[in-house]
């Protein structure tokens, strides 16, 4: 936009509709400002310096208002976040939106979030996850599954997830339910089996949490696991 004249942005918003796969590192002038007049107020939520939101846009951005001519509107794109890479890699395009939004299901039965956290590749269907934990080692890729050791005689949820994903960050919780009609957390940390390399390529781990024979809440025996990712 160029503005011939005061630009007051007064808390309005950017919004980055699409951002594609093929940004370059560098400032892009959204606003030019003419002469020698200077912003005035800043987008909402952003101020000086700001990031623009990565969970979102899945870039890694901040916001001027000092750019180009030091009285221009500018965003400085430094590159793309974790999970803005992920989606870029299987879906070309950052953003939170269309076939690559978190909530959007993927072909392995998970939703895109799921995915990203246990680093699968969701346009592949692939069958359950197959860990050698005498080894430790991942064999095969794949969904979370229910495993049943013949040694002890006990089942457990067995699943990947990134090593970083504190730092992204994502809360990954292990659930049961006796019937499917309510989900509880589980009451104990999972354990790390195995480590390997994910679908993208990151660094991953696999964990394991025994089905509680006694539900924290409602005391039943578990029958059924579930994995619950959640991004701020």
């Amino acid at each position: 936009v160029i503005a011939n004249g005061t630009v007051a942005l007064g808390g309005t918003s950017v919004v980055v509709v699409d951002a594609g796969g093929s940004l370059t590192p560098g400032e892009l002038v959204i606003i030019s400002n003419d002469a020698g007049d200077g912003v005035s107020g800043t987008f909402n939520g952003i101020p000086e310096g700001g990031a623009l939101e990565a969970a979102v846009s899945g870039i890694d951005a901040t916001a001027t208002y000092t750019g180009g001519d030091f009285n221009d509107v500018a965003i400085t794109f430094v590159g793309y976040a974790t999970q803005g890479q992920w989606r870029v890699t299987y879906y070309g395009d950052p953003t939170d939106s269309g076939a690559g939004a978190n909530g959007a299901p993927a072909a392995n039965g998970l939703t895109n979030l799921q995915n990203f956290a246990l680093d699968l590749d969701p346009l592949v269907a692939a069958p359950g996850l197959v860990v050698d934990a005498g080894a430790g080692t991942i064999t095969a890729l794949g969904p979370p599954v229910i495993w049943y050791d013949p040694t002890d005689g006990k089942a457990y949820l067995r699943h990947t997830r990134r090593t970083d994903f504190a730092s992204i960050p994502l809360t990954i919780t292990d659930q049961f339910s006796r019937d499917l009609t309510a989900f509880e957390d589980s009451a104990v940390a999972p354990s790390v089996i195995a480590t390997g390399t994910g679908a993208s390529g990151a660094a991953i781990e696999a964990v394991q949490t025994e089905l509680p024979v006694i539900l924290p809440v409602n005391g039943g025996k578990a029958r059924y696991g579930r994995i619950d990712v959640t991004s701020p």
